[in-house]
């Protein structure tokens, strides 16, 4: 399933009614958050596998990608808190949004090209260009989340998914040309 606003937005929704935070704006900040996450997912991110197998030409595919939401939370509380965002619902911001950055990160599906392996297994990696504190702040902006906090919000979450996003795991199946003969190497690819 592909991580776009139209299928995580829900999932937000979920995750932030489920830490409690409700009302008039929440759709707003879901909507931004899923907004920001799907242009994370395709701009903010270099996407790689380690292959190994046998020789050939190959392409893969990871069905989902686990991205632990305690670690995630942490970062986020930690970058919010390194922001100047404190108080008693900031926890319950930092949790919403890792809940929902994981469950969508898990519906999530990867496809690869991997030049010098046919047939074999791909270790995922996620590599972050450093562009989420730029991203979130535009897609909460587009949402119509405006206002220093705002940005401050979705800076601090943009970067706490830039500082744990190399810990994702995935395992990337390759199917190709078959052979016998032993290949590594370094596939590349996208986000669905």
């Amino acid at each position: 399933m592909p991580i776009n606003p139209g299928v995580t937005t829900p999932i937000f929704l979920g995750s932030l009614a489920a830490t409690s935070l409700v009302g008039m704006s929440i759709p707003q900040l879901a909507t931004g958050l899923a907004l920001g996450l799907f242009q994370y997912s395709q701009t903010g991110l270099i996407v790689t596998s380690i292959d190994a197998g046998t020789l050939g030409a190959g392409t893969g595919l990871c069905p989902t990608i686990i991205l632990n939401e305690q670690v995630l939370f942490t970062a986020i509380s930690s970058s919010l808190l390194g922001h100047g965002v404190t108080g008693m619902l900031m926890p319950a911001l930092a949790n919403g949004a890792a809940l929902g950055i994981s469950a969508s990160f898990a519906l999530a599906i990867v496809q690869t090209i991997n030049p010098v392996v046919g047939v074999g297994t791909g270790k995922l990696q996620l590599v972050p260009n450093g562009a989420g504190s730029v991203i979130f702040p535009a897609a909460f902006l587009a949402m119509g989340l405006t206002g220093t906090m705002s940005a401050v919000v979705a800076s601090a979450i943009g970067l706490g998914i830039d500082s744990v996003i190399s810990t994702a795991i995935g395992v990337i199946p390759i199917v190709g040309t078959p052979s016998m003969i032993p290949s590594s190497g370094v596939g590349s690819g996208h986000i669905l």
